[in-house]
């Protein structure tokens, strides 16, 4: 009578406990990283008797974790591929806002200050365009600026970014650590602890969603958790923390290190988790636009500046004066970038020498275009040039031509049309200044033409350079020229929004397919760890039914013991 009592009492313990796994299964269904539990159930050995060996019901052997570690470490990887590459996408969208398209973009800005100078060389006298070239450069240099700043703002919110990282993986690593060692600790009582492995798994999914680690089981049941290459971050119960480090080729960046170590992480060690995301973007995205960006604006402004200190400025009281500086940065580059230039009488519009033809000239040439091509600001030396006689043969045979009253002289055969180089160092008459002609005709024995700077009197000479247009139409032919890197100012603001552009789509498609294959990993992690509410609902069923059948035994025991007392009475 007693073995079937004690029976009845271990199946219904067996089926309690059935019913407290289902219930405990339930309740975590939503629980991230918790994984499936299942009752594991033995029978009791039996008794032997005359009639052979009599079972004494069941007990529990343990309750198992469904646990897949291909699965687990697919899923910790794919993770941090997926963060990363979405930490990096996110900061590249940002900085794609910074260049916009249109009107509102840096390359239409210095457009229109090349634009402005038209109205300049149409009416050199006009104050009125000469203040629209202020206004031009004054919009340009705010636009460099707002972009430079903002770039500023991005770098900053990347080191914040890096440091908030850093001190949250450092509390994941310390997380594990401990709950290492209280796994170790419970590893004693012969049966693993399930929840604490769980949530040491999940801690460890969090700094893969950080950093790039791999784990290493020990015997002890404790997790090592590396980086890439070896360098340890848990040891057992041991942690080993990050720290940032200010990069000394430059101050604007962070490196990330282990403390105490002598060098910082590579670059690949960290290729994983928002952190490298971050890292990435700050050494490679960031840097290569800034460099582009700032390419452009240091480009046209010292195309600009160069091109005005070839011309000459009339002031309000008739004074001559070499063009000064449209822009200046203060070595801060676009960031410092400021109009010097703020007086439209300062806007050297007219060229230090301009080209005449004599008028008795008996050919068809004229003058094409003159170039200054350097100025040292104060002398001006008239040169005149005579054909002695035409080439014989075809037009591209050219002319001969001397140079009177200077030091030198060509008689060689040029071609058509005709340029005239009159180059600084080329000899010590010719050092102050340095130009290029170009004719357009045939001339004739004995034409002349001359490059010379007005003559008269100063107020003369000041009012005919005032309507003199030679350096506006140059900075007007800037819009034209390779001023960045071979191109010129509109295409290399329109190759810089491309290349940021590139960047955001790539970035873009590495993220949806990371993140797609990170899905793909948690639903089959999920699929053979996770719980099943279906199931559950049917487990609890069978183990009600077989609690209530136990209960069935304990009441037949009962029963026959009543029987059996009634019977002796």
């Amino acid at each position: 009578m007693s073995g079937l009592l004690s029976l009845g009492v271990r199946a219904m313990n067996a089926s309690q406990t059935a019913l407290q796994v289902a219930g405990h299964n339930i309740a975590n269904a939503n629980t991230a990283g918790y994984s499936r539990q299942d009752i594991l159930l033995r029978a009791t050995p039996g008794a032997f008797s005359g009639a052979g060996y009599i079972g004494k019901g069941v007990e529990v052997a343990g309750v198992s974790r469904a646990y897949d570690s291909y699965a687990v470490r697919e899923e910790q990887r794919s993770s941090s591929q997926a963060a990363m590459d979405e930490a990096r996408l996110q900061q590249l969208q940002q900085l794609d806002t910074l260049f916009p398209l249109g009107e509102q973009g840096l390359g239409q800005a210095a457009t229109q200050l090349f634009n402005a100078f038209v109205d300049v060389a149409s009416a050199p006298q006009d104050l009125s365009a000469r203040q629209v070239v202020v206004s031009r450069a004054e919009d340009f240099a705010a636009r460099a600026r707002a972009v430079a700043e903002q770039l500023e703002q991005m770098q900053s919110g990347v080191r914040s970014d890096l440091g908030v990282m850093s001190t949250q993986a450092n509390q994941v690593i310390d997380s594990i650590a401990r709950v290492n060692g209280l796994i170790q600790a419970a590893q004693g009582a012969s049966q693993a602890p399930n929840d604490l492995l769980d949530q040491r798994d999940q801690l460890v999914r969090d700094l893969s969603a950080l950093l790039p680690v791999s784990t290493v089981e020990t015997d002890q049941g404790g997790l090592n958790v590396m980086l890439p290459g070896g360098q340890a971050l848990v040891m057992g119960s041991q942690a080993r923390a990050l720290e940032l480090r200010v990069d000394p080729s430059d101050a604007r960046l962070r490196q990330v290190a282990l403390v105490g170590s002598a060098a910082p992480l590579a670059t690949s060690q960290l290729a994983g988790g928002r952190l490298g995301g971050v890292l990435r973007f700050q050494n490679e995205d960031l840097p290569a636009t800034r460099s582009r960006f700032e390419a452009l604006v240091s480009g046209v402004t010292a195309a600009v500046n160069a091109q005005q200190a070839l011309g000459v400025a009339v002031d309000a009281a008739g004074g001559l004066h070499p063009g000064g500086p449209f822009f200046d940065d203060g070595g801060q580059g676009a960031l410092g970038l400021q109009v010097a230039m703020r007086d439209p009488l300062g806007v050297a519009a007219a060229a230090p020498v301009a080209a005449s033809a004599s008028a008795a000239n008996l050919g068809t040439a004229s003058v094409a275009a003159l170039a200054v091509r350097s100025w040292d600001g104060a002398s001006r030396p008239q040169v005149e040039l005579e054909f002695t006689g035409a080439a014989t043969g075809t037009a591209a045979t050219g002319y001969r031509w001397r140079v009177d009253g200077g030091a030198w002289t060509s008689e060689a055969g040029l071609p058509q049309p005709l340029t005239l180089d009159f180059p600084v160092g080329g000899d010590p008459d010719s050092a102050a200044l340095g130009w290029s002609l170009t004719l357009q005709g045939a001339p004739k024995a004995g034409d002349r033409f001359t490059v010379a700077p007005p003559s008269g009197s100063a107020a003369e000479v000041a009012e005919s350079l005032r309507h003199q247009n030679g350096n506006a139409l140059a900075m007007v032919g800037l819009r034209e020229k390779a001023l960045v890197e071979g191109s010129t100012a509109g295409n290399a603001y329109a190759e810089l929004i491309a290349e940021v552009g590139l960047r955001v789509d790539s970035g873009r498609t590495l993220a949806e397919l990371s993140s797609s294959a990170a899905e793909q990993a948690t639903a089959e992690r999920s699929a053979r760890s996770g719980v099943n509410l279906d199931e559950e609902a049917a487990r609890l069923i069978q183990y009600q039914q077989a609690y209530q059948a136990s209960a069935k035994v304990l009441q037949v025991a009962q029963s026959l013991f009543d029987t059996l007392l009634q019977v002796a009475g």
